[in-house]
C-alpha cells in the first residue's frame, strides 16, 4: 500500500472512531440528563413535603398562640376586674372613714378644719382612678411583654427548625 493510500484508510479510521466516540458521548449525556430531571423531581417533591409539613407547623404554632393570648387575655381582664372591686372597696372604705370624721369633727365645732380636710380628701380621691389607670396600663403592657418575647422565642424556634 502506498503511503497515500495508509493516510487515506487512517483518515476514515479515525473518522469512524469519532463517529463512535461521539455517539458514546450523546448517549452518556442523555443517560446523565435522565439522571439529572429523576433528582431533581425528586428534590422538588421533597421540598414540597417539608414545605407542606412546615406550614401545617405554622399553623398549629399559629392557633396555639392565638388561644394562648386570649388566655392570657381573659386572666388579665379577671386581675383588673379584682383589682378595680379591690379599688372600689378601698374608695368606699375611705368614704366611710372620712364622713365618719366629719362627723365627729362637726360635733366638735371645727368646721373650718373640716373643709381642710374635706379637700385633702377629695383631692385623694380625684387622682385615685389615675393611678388605677395606671396599674391597668402598666399589668397589660407586662403581659404584652411576656407574650411578645414567649412569641419571639417560639419564632426563633421556628427559624431554627
Amino acid at each position: 500500500m502506498a503511503e497515500k493510500e495508509i493516510i487515506d484508510a487512517m483518515k476514515e479510521m479515525f473518522a469512524e472512531e469519532r463517529k463512535h466516540t461521539d455517539s458514546r458521548f450523546a448517549e452518556e449525556r442523555k443517560h446523565t440528563d435522565s439522571r439529572f430531571a429523576e433528582e431533581r423531581k425528586h428534590t422538588d417533591s421533597r421540598f414540597a413535603e417539608e414545605r407542606k409539613y412546615m406550614d401545617s407547623r405554622f399553623a398549629e404554632e399559629r392557633k396555639y398562640m392565638g388561644n394562648r393570648f386570649a388566655e392570657e387575655q381573659k386572666h388579665m381582664d379577671s386581675r383588673f376586674t379584682e383589682e378595680r372591686k379591690s379599688t372600689d372597696a378601698k374608695i368606699e372604705t375611705t368614704k366611710d372613714k372620712t364622713v365618719q370624721q366629719i362627723k365627729v369633727l362637726l360635733e366638735n365645732g371645727d368646721e373650718k378644719k373640716i373643709k381642710i380636710l374635706a379637700e385633702g380628701y377629695k383631692q385623694i380621691l380625684d387622682r385615685l382612678p389615675q393611678a388605677e389607670e395606671q396599674r391597668e396600663i402598666k399589668s397589660r403592657v407586662t403581659t404584652l411583654e411576656h407574650v411578645v418575647s414567649d412569641h419571639s422565642q417560639r419564632i426563633k424556634k421556628l427559624e431554627k427548625a
